[in-house]
């Protein structure tokens, strides 16, 4: 995902082959890989075992249905908050909740933690949101590395505004 690209050389985006229009993640997903890339992707969002078991804790997933996927003992803890959107990882959604009489408006914050397996540097976050209705940002904004494999850990900020009767979506990239 770190390392795929979304337009072409031209800086045109790609196209839904099906209907000639400019694509959206809908259609693409993370882009198209860059094999190239991949191979110093500088940042990476690293995870291990214990990550993703956690995810299907926050999926409902029975100590059975684990070992039945992983064929790992593990039992979800009952004393944790396990959430789907704390799983590490460079792609996140925001549910808005059109229930609560604010039509859809609402501020979600993840946390990720970025490993640099490159030079060490600095990074400038980039932001783009496709709506004006999706206001995205990140703190800090830039993040600093002064050493390969060093951890470093930002909040991907959204703040939407959504009215659900115009079935309204909107996509945006960091």
């Amino acid at each position: 995902m770190t390392t795929s690209y979304t337009t072409y050389k031209n800086g045109k985006p790609l196209k839904d082959i099906a209907t000639r229009n400019a694509a959206t993640p809908f259609d693409y997903g993370a882009g198209h890989v860059d094999p190239v890339a991949a191979l110093d992707p500088g940042l990476v969002y690293d995870l291990g075992v214990e990550d993703y078991l956690s995810f299907l804790c926050a999926l409902n997933y029975t100590t059975r249905d684990i070992k039945i996927l992983t064929r790992i003992d593990f039992t979800c803890d009952s004393s944790k908050n396990y959430r789907a959107g704390d799983l590490n990882y460079p792609s996140f959604a925001v549910s808005l909740n059109t229930s609560s009489g604010n039509r859809g408006a609402g501020t979600k914050i993840y946390t990720r933690t970025l490993t640099n397996v490159g030079t060490p540097g600095t990074y400038k976050v980039s932001v783009s949101a496709l709506s004006p209705s999706v206001k995205i940002w990140v703190e800090p904004k830039s993040l600093s590395f002064a050493r390969a494999y060093e951890d470093v850990y930002c909040n991907l900020c959204n703040q939407c505004y959504a009215i659900w009767y115009k079935k309204l979506c909107s996509l945006g990239m960091v």
